[in-house]
């Protein structure tokens, strides 16, 4: 059964990078019921997080909250930090659809710092621009402005475009510093 549900979980992605997404949810939940029938919980919840981002992908912010749970868990208890802190961005980002800034913000942090732990500078420079993201829609300017510039100290590749937007990310902290 996990061989038919890895071709389904092919087909959901192809349907996903089409841009297909009702048909990339209904293949995703036939695949992860195909992994947790086969007894792989691990690939179900691939198929869970590939899930929550096809939803986020149609604005059902809520369904990909739901479809997450017990993701990071399993992730964890099979040793896969890399998918669990992932699943954690993609709560985090369910969240942020939602507008509910305060879970966004304090799951951001957590998958920011792990992926720091874990060394994945890429990844924690897109979750330290989310989470930037998310403070400034709070109203929290000074605040988005450290932390994107914390964003493109880590993992951006340091060209003339990146130098420019961190001398005048650094202007307000010298204009109202100590």
């Amino acid at each position: 059964m996990s061989g038919d549900a890895a071709e389904i979980a092919k087909e959901a992605l192809q349907a996903y990078e089409q841009g297909t997404f009702d048909l990339a949810i209904d293949l995703f939940e036939q695949a992860k019921s195909g992994y947790l029938t086969a007894g792989d919980p691990v690939k179900a919840a691939e198929m869970a997080n590939n899930l929550s981002v096809a939803y986020g992908q149609i604005d059902r912010y809520a369904a990909a909250i739901e479809v997450l749970q017990g993701t990071y868990d399993v992730f964890v208890q099979h040793n896969d930090m890399m998918k669990a802190v992932q699943s954690l961005g993609n709560e985090a980002a369910a969240y942020e659809g939602l507008q509910e800034w305060e879970k966004a913000e304090a799951l951001y942090e957590q998958a920011a710092d792990r992926f720091a732990q874990l060394g994945h500078q890429e990844s924690q420079h897109y979750t330290l621009q989310a989470l930037s993201r998310v403070r400034l829609r709070q109203g929290r300017a000074m605040e988005a402005v450290s932390t994107m510039q914390g964003a493109l100290e880590t993992g951006a590749k340091s060209n003339w475009r990146t130098r420019i937007v961190g001398k005048i990310l650094s202007l307000p902290s010298r204009l109202f510093g100590p």
